[in-house]
């Protein structure tokens, strides 16, 4: 039984697979860039944010060799 996290933060997608016992089997991220119109205006296009998660966690499941993943958890 593994469990998948993912962490969408402000610069990058972070992405781990972890087992029962807390035990990383995989971890992987990618950055991407920000829209900065302006010194206090901070932008980023959703689609940047999917994109990026769908390649990180097929990176990352590659490492499940089959097994099932029980839970998910977002941030």
């Amino acid at each position: 039984m593994l469990f998948l996290g993912i962490d969408a933060g402000t610069t990058a997608l972070k992405v781990g697979l972890f087992d029962e016992n807390g035990i990383a089997r995989a971890i992987d991220s990618e950055e991407y860039s920000l829209v900065t119109a302006s010194a206090d205006e901070v932008e980023i296009d959703p689609e940047i944010y999917w994109e990026a998660c769908a390649r990180v966690v097929r990176r990352v499941v590659t490492h499940a060799h089959g097994e099932e993943i029980a839970a998910l958890a977002v941030s």
